[in-house]
């Protein structure tokens, strides 16, 4: 089931749906289907020059980073949680260069959060990856990170079995209990985390990083197709995708539901 979630959502991204469109534009092509296989070839190349533009996307994402407030002074908490966020399957490297861009931010500002209340406990989580058994978890990569950066060892916890932020939500709220915590992933990610901690009754108290999304005005060469805006599209339509999904399986509740 996890798997084939992962799979139809990376084939329902931008990048991946527009190339399906040109990929069928070019069978019906080549079954002689001219007149579709034109029609097919127009709308993959439009949806993706529109979807790459930053002008289009940033506002959007930027307006999910901005849903979830954060307190302006934070309270003092037993627990600092830091979701997931990805890593390199590369041995070689180095711990800290293993972790993905959204990893490293997050680890970074929970590592921060630390030294502001030393007292607290960091809670990482994240297992190896599809594929990468007998591998590190991403939980025990993210440990070992947060101790070169000086936190104690005796101050982290893991959470190496939780595949997606649903199961990640489920073992940490049983760990933190009822009083409040540090919550820590992208801005864009927070949004849904917040509200899957909240159906299962925690107290997250959001601590975003990351933020990816444009600010409100716009260039002539944001409306150019680039990589960057595909990045955001990408951010937006997964976490959009994924919020979906977590209230089509009763996972976040909406506030009539409360």
């Amino acid at each position: 089931m996890f798997f084939l979630k992962k799979l139809v959502s990376a084939f329902l991204m931008p990048m991946p749906f527009g190339l399906g469109i040109l990929f069928l534009a070019l069978w019906f092509l080549w079954r002689g289907r001219i007149r579709v296989g034109t029609i097919l070839v127009g709308l993959g190349t439009v949806f993706l020059a529109v979807v790459s533009m930053s002008a289009l996307m940033s506002g959007r994402l930027g307006s999910l980073e901005q849903s979830t407030v954060q307190l302006q002074e934070l309270p003092r908490v037993d627990f600092i949680v830091v979701l997931g966020g990805g890593h390199s399957p590369r041995k070689d490297l180095p711990v800290l260069e293993r972790l993905g861009d959204s990893a490293r931010a997050r680890l970074l500002k929970g590592v921060q959060l630390h030294r502001q209340q030393p007292d607290s406990r960091l809670i990482f989580s994240g297992f190896a990856g599809l594929g990468r058994k007998g591998e590190p978890s991403h939980a025990t990569l993210m440990q070992q990170a947060a101790v070169q950066l000086g936190v104690p060892p005796e101050s982290i916890l893991t959470e190496s079995l939780p595949q997606d932020t649903f199961s990640e939500v489920q073992l940490i709220s049983a760990r933190v209990g009822k009083g409040p915590f540090l919550l820590v992933t992208d801005a864009s990610h927070m949004p849904r985390a917040v509200a899957l901690f909240r159906t299962q009754r925690a107290e997250p108290v959001p601590v975003p990083t990351r933020y990816m999304g444009g600010s409100p005005t716009t260039s002539l060469f944001d409306y150019f197709p680039s990589s960057s805006g595909m990045v955001q599209a990408e951010r937006y339509w997964h976490e959009t995708l994924g919020t979906m999904w977590s209230r089509l399986r009763g996972q976040i509740k909406t506030p009539e539901e409360d």
